[in-house]
C-alpha cells in the first residue's frame, strides 16, 4: 500500500514538473518572440535614421543652397525674407 501510494505521489509530481516546465517554455518562447520583433522594430528605426543622417551629410558636404538656408529660417526659426509680409487672420477662420 505505502508503495503504491509512493508511486502515485511520485508521478503527480512527475506530471507537475513536466506541465510546469512546459507552460515556462512557452512563457519564453512567447517572449523571445516579442523581443524579436521589438528588435526589427527598431532595427527600422535606425535603418531610416541612417537613410536621414545620409541625407544631411550629403548637404553638409554639398553646402547649403541660398534657398535652403531661407527655408530652414522661415520654418525652424520664423524669420522673414526682406519683401514678405505675415498676415494674421483674427476671425478665427
Amino acid at each position: 500500500m505505502k508503495r503504491r501510494y509512493r508511486s502515485i505521489l511520485l508521478r503527480v509530481a512527475l506530471l507537475s514538473f513536466v506541465l510546469y516546465s512546459a507552460v515556462k517554455i512557452i512563457g519564453l518562447q512567447i517572449e523571445i518572440y516579442q523581443k524579436r520583433e521589438t528588435v526589427r522594430e527598431i532595427e527600422q528605426q535606425i535603418e531610416q535614421q541612417q537613410l536621414r543622417n545620409a541625407a544631411l551629410q550629403d548637404m553638409l558636404d554639398e553646402g547649403m543652397s541660398e534657398e535652403m538656408v531661407k527655408k530652414i529660417a522661415r520654418e525652424k526659426l520664423g524669420l522673414l525674407g526682406a519683401d514678405e509680409r505675415i498676415f494674421i487672420n483674427v476671425t478665427g477662420d
